[in-house]
């Protein structure tokens, strides 16, 4: 059986070939084009040869470690104190998951090699190799992701991060095939584990969740029946269904850092890009769903807000009585539309949350009148989901909204789609308009994230709003 100081010296073995493999075409690729090699190039082929040079040196200190285990007679463990990411025990266990990186800190890296690579996803790959040796698996998901990218100079290169990948069987311990599959996906799930606390859609609980591009039929009317005197002819009547379909719909944000920036490796700058992709998508889908303005556009197959349309209950009033019958009145609606009461939700804007938890019972030293809001985050004995995305009017007035998720269809995709680029040339706005800045005259790089999603209501009662609120 060989021992762990010989499995060592044949991976660091192994390593240096795959390198100097690579060191190889891309100094032949510029001889061939006649040309030096580009910033970025050299910025790959220094990382390439430093590696090399620190393999060399570990291969020589296991070297040594080998004879004096020879002359010994005895087989030697690790020497005290190696670094858990050059132990190939200790590595084979940490390389199952993404270790102890802080949320989104993986795909943030992602997103930094991919920009920092321009597209190139082998640029990348080696970047990522360089610049976090004890995380070995993000090179192999770049490196596995090199089939289905673009090269350098495409406009939006480099799809790489899809939950629909489909591949042949494989297994999970394949350490060249199926293996970077698992830390795809566990990469990708560890975004939207971030992203979906952010969003209203991720915090309600209990949505009716269909495929994209299905027909679902849908009972519009039913029978009738009624009382029949004798020998009297009985009623006939007759059902009434229609069908909705769910259709592809994208949402879409472009984030745009610095290459400096990009190629920063320190947590914050990591921190940056991950933060900034998720705001940009959990921002659009919070508004998008909750604000009464948001009508459907057939032009982007955008969907309606579940707020636009809905039955509004102007409010009465900020004293605890007038609150009172807003919420009676918003409850009697969804009850009188036969609608069962378990399962909804309020959805406010915090300014509104932070009254109702403060409001008390007579006077200043009174008992508090909502006690359940600070408390459990409820009234009435449902949830609140309070967003600063529920709109606040010019008037200073806001509303809160009654929902009841399991009459919502929704279609979600579930996965986040990143492209960069530095070619293209980009609106600097959040609604696309204005002039065009050039990344690359202005040494930026574009990353856009991506997310299909599409949203419609079961029936018209699975949302009313009180209205004018000015508390």
């Amino acid at each position: 059986m060989p021992s762990p100081i010989s499995e060592q010296i044949e991976t660091l073995q192994s390593r240096r070939a795959t390198t100097l493999t690579l060191l190889e075409s891309m100094h032949e690729k510029a001889v061939s084009e006649g040309r030096a090699f580009s910033t970025e190039e050299q910025l790959a082929f220094d990382a390439a040869s430093n590696e090399c040079n620190t393999i060399n040196a570990q291969l020589e200190t296991l070297d040594k470690l080998q004879s004096v285990s020879a002359k010994s007679a005895r087989p030697l463990g690790m020497a005290p104190g190696y670094p858990t990411s050059q132990n190939p025990v200790g590595r084979r266990t940490h390389e199952r998951g993404m270790g102890n990186l802080p949320p989104g800190t993986a795909f943030a890296r992602f997103a930094m090699c991919l920009a920092a690579g321009r597209g190139n996803l082998l640029q990348s790959a080696e970047l990522a190799k360089s610049l976090w040796p004890d995380f070995p698996q993000l090179a192999g998901i770049i490196k596995h992701a090199a089939g289905v990218g673009g090269t350098a100079g495409d406009e939006w290169a480099a799809r790489v991060i899809h939950t629909k990948a489909a591949v042949a069987a494989g297994t999970t311990t394949d350490p060249t095939w199926a293996a970077p599959l698992v830390d795809y996906a566990t990469m990708q799930d560890e975004f939207i584990g971030l992203l979906h606390p952010a969003t209203i859609i991720g915090r309600l609980q209990g949505f009716r969740r269909v495929p994209f591009n299905i027909r679902i039929p849908r009972q519009t009317s039913g029978t009738s029946v009624g009382w029949v005197g004798e020998a009297k002819p009985k009623p006939v009547s007759k059902m009434g269904f229609d069908a909705v379909t769910l259709p592809w719909a994208k949402v879409a944000g472009i984030c745009a850092i610095t290459e400096e920036l990009a190629r920063f490796s320190s947590p914050s700058a990591e921190a940056l890009v991950r933060d900034d992709l998720v705001a940009t998508i959990s921002d659009f889908l919070n508004v998008a769903f909750i604000d009464p303005t948001q009508a459907p556009n057939p032009a982007a197959n955008s969907p309606a807000s579940i707020t636009y349309g809905a039955e509004a209950i102007p409010s009465t009033g900020n004293t605890v009585s007038a609150i009172t019958a807003d919420i009676q009145a918003a409850l009697s609606y969804v009850s009188q539309n036969g609608l069962p009461l378990d399962g909804l939700a309020w959805v406010m804007n915090p300014r509104t949350k932070i009254y109702l938890s403060m409001l008390r019972l007579g006077t200043a030293d009174g008992v508090f009148a909502f006690p359940e809001v600070a408390a459990s985050s409820t009234l009435a004995g449902f949830p609140i989901v309070d967003s600063a995305s529920v709109p606040i009017a010019a008037d200073s007035s806001t509303f809160i909204a009654l929902v009841k998720p399991s009459e919502i269809l929704i279609a979600d995709d579930g996965g986040v789609t990143l492209d960069a680029s530095r070619e293209a040339s980009i609106a600097m706005s959040d609604d696309g308009t204005g002039s065009l800045v050039s990344l690359w005259q202005n040494n930026l790089v574009g990353i856009r994230a991506e997310r299909y999603v599409f949203w419609q209501p079961r029936r018209a009662a699975c949302c009313v709003v009180i209205s004018g609120i000015t508390y």
